[in-house]
């Protein structure tokens, strides 16, 4: 068994802080669930951690190891409070910051609730180069916060699942 290294929830002291835009996620723990304030110091602060591990761990573990960005970004005012763009940007700062440190960490995501984002998000990372080594989505049976129900053909793409051109933009973003 393997650690999955979810980077999420933003540290108080890098946390944005806009007026009208809670800082705090809804649950009894009160997460911070914007982006970072100074994306240069979040990096410094992902650099540091990743540093950190393969100090402690070594590289060849830490090389087995899933870094996914961030938990379920398309839930607002539970875990984010940004849009889908904001998580984007995010996640390629956060990819580029530990790729950095080493290019053979796995670096993952989005992390969404039900299939979302996925197509987007992939078409980002292609567009603007940046690296994504797996996907991921948490899939619930039910509906348990709301709006967290499965997408079926994930962003209404014509033919469903089998048609969608995940595959095609895996192997792009895989490298395979």
């Amino acid at each position: 068994m393997k650690p999955l290294v979810e980077l999420s929830f933003m540290p108080e002291k890098l946390a944005l802080k806009e007026e009208g835009r809670p800082v705090k996620g809804g649950f009894f723990y009160r997460p911070n669930i914007v982006p970072p304030a100074d994306y240069a110091a979040w990096r410094d602060y992902l650099q540091a951690f990743v540093r950190f591990l393969i100090h402690r761990y070594g590289a060849e573990e830490v090389r087995t190891w899933l870094f996914e960005v961030w938990n379920e970004p398309d839930l607002p005012f539970v875990f984010w409070n940004g849009s889908r763009d904001e998580y984007f940007r995010l996640y390629a700062e956060s990819a580029r910051a530990i790729k950095d440190v080493d290019a053979q960490i796995q670096v993952g995501g989005p992390a969404t609730s039900g299939g979302k984002w996925i197509s987007s998000f992939l078409r980002y990372c292609r567009e603007n180069d940046v690296p994504v080594d797996f996907v991921t989505t948490h899939q619930y049976a039910g509906d348990p916060l709301g709006g967290v129900e499965d997408q079926g053909d994930a962003e209404g793409q014509a033919g469903g699942f089998d048609a969608w051109p995940l595959k095609d933009w895996l192997r792009v973003a895989l490298k395979d």
